[in-house]
C-alpha cells in the first residue's frame, strides 16, 4: 500500500487501511483503521462518528473554556474534526491500540490543539472539562452506571457544561438508560436524528445533547 505509515508498537499486530471520510462537499479526512477486526470496537470509524463530526460542524460555536474530551476516541475522526474548527481537544480511551490509531490520525492530518489520554471509566482520575463527546460507545449493559459515576458523582463534567452522545439504532437503548439517569440528576435533555450514508449503508443516528445544571 503506497503511503502507508510508519506504525506505533501497540498497532505492530495489526494491518491498517485508509479510508476517505467525507463529512461536506469542501471537509474530508484520510484516517487509518485496523483491518479485518470486527470485534474491536475502537479499530474503525462507525456512522456515529460520522454523525457526531457533521453535526458539531453544521451546529453553533461551542463555549468551551477547558479543552474539549472526546471518550472512546477510537481513530479520532471527531476529534479531528473539533481540532478543524479550532478547538482545544483530548483524545482519551481505556485501549492502547485505540490511542496509538488516535495518536497516528492526528500526525497523518497535521492538525494542532490535539493530545491524547489514556482514560478507563471506571478508574482512572481525569481532569474536569465543560464539553464531553462519544460517538456509539456505550455497548454493554453496566456501561451507563459507569460513566454516570464518572460524569456525575467524579465530576468530569463540570456544572453548566454539556455532553453529547450519539448512537446507532442497535445501542440507542443503552444511551437512553444513562440519559434517563442524567435527566433524573436534572440535565436538560434534546435529541436529533441524523441520517449517515457511510460504507454503502444509511443508518439513523441520534445525537443527545445533555445540558448539566450550572
Amino acid at each position: 500500500m503506497g503511503g502507508e505509515p510508519s506504525l506505533p508498537e501497540s498497532l505492530s499486530a495489526y494491518r491498517v487501511r485508509p479510508i476517505d471520510v467525507v463529512l461536506t462537499p469542501s471537509l474530508s479526512f484520510r484516517l487509518f483503521e485496523v483491518k479485518n477486526q470486527p470485534d474491536r470496537y475502537w479499530s474503525k470509524i462507525w456512522p456515529a462518528a460520522v454523525a457526531t463530526s457533521q453535526w458539531l460542524l453544521q451546529g453553533p460555536r461551542i463555549s468551551a473554556s477547558t479543552p474539549i474530551k472526546e471518550l472512546g476516541c477510537g481513530p479520532a475522526l471527531v476529534s479531528l474534526t473539533l481540532a478543524h474548527l479550532g478547538y482545544e481537544v483530548e483524545a482519551s480511551d481505556r485501549e492502547p491500540g485505540a490511542l496509538a490509531l488516535a495518536a497516528l490520525n492526528i500526525e497523518q492530518s497535521g492538525l494542532r490543539g490535539i493530545s491524547v489520554r489514556f482514560l478507563d471509566w471506571a478508574i482512572t482520575e481525569a481532569s474536569p472539562s465543560d464539553f464531553l463527546v462519544g460517538s456509539d460507545i456505550l455497548y454493554e449493559p453496566d456501561s451507563p452506571p459507569v460513566l454516570f459515576e464518572l460524569i456525575e458523582s467524579r465530576g468530569l463534567l463540570l456544572p453548566g457544561g454539556k455532553l453529547v452522545l450519539s448512537a446507532s439504532e442497535a445501542r440507542r437503548h443503552v444511551v437512553y438508560e444513562l440519559v434517563h439517569r442524567l435527566k433524573a440528576s436534572g440535565y436538560t435533555h434534546e435529541e436529533t436524528f441524523r441520517e449517515v450514508s457511510f460504507r454503502g449503508r444509511t443508518e439513523q443516528i441520534s445525537i443527545s445533547a445533555l445540558g448539566r445544571p450550572a
